[in-house]
């Protein structure tokens, strides 16, 4: 023996797939509801929807953000990236920026989707808050 112990699996890259697969399918519907409305926070009567080429781009960063997930397990099962600590929760900071040193790219095309969708995004009134006031207006007319 050379004293080398393999590192069982753990349940990190199991995660991570699981993760990329929700991902995907989140990219996927949106893609095919073809927009999304988020209500601003504070002001839910109005917010931001994602049509078109922002709605696209959205979908985008998702999908990058699937493949940065699905590396990451990637080399952890074929054992290119050493596994985290098994006792910690939370890697330490070098980790992490080991794994952003080897798949920083994928994280900054993330990055730069997701912004690039938010730029592009209009800001409008709640479709449903309005669509609600026609409904009650129609109702108080009848």
């Amino acid at each position: 023996m050379n004293g080398h112990v393999p590192s069982r699996p753990t349940l990190r890259p199991a995660l991570n797939i699981l993760l990329a697969a929700v991902l995907v399918a989140a990219a996927v519907y949106l893609i095919a509801t073809g927009s999304l409305f988020l209500p601003a926070r504070w002001q839910p009567q109005t917010g931001i929807l994602f049509t078109g080429a922002s709605l696209y781009l959205l979908a985008a960063g998702l999908i990058a953000l699937a493949v940065f997930a699905a590396a990451v397990a990637r080399a952890w099962r074929r054992g290119d990236l050493p596994p985290p600590p098994a006792d910690t929760v939370r890697p330490p900071p070098d980790y992490k920026g080991l794994i952003l040193a080897r798949y920083g790219y994928l994280v900054a095309a993330a990055l730069a989707c997701l912004i690039a969708a938010f730029v592009l995004a209009q800001h409008v009134p709640n479709p449903a808050l309005g669509q609600a006031a026609a409904a009650s207006r129609n109702i108080a007319h009848a």
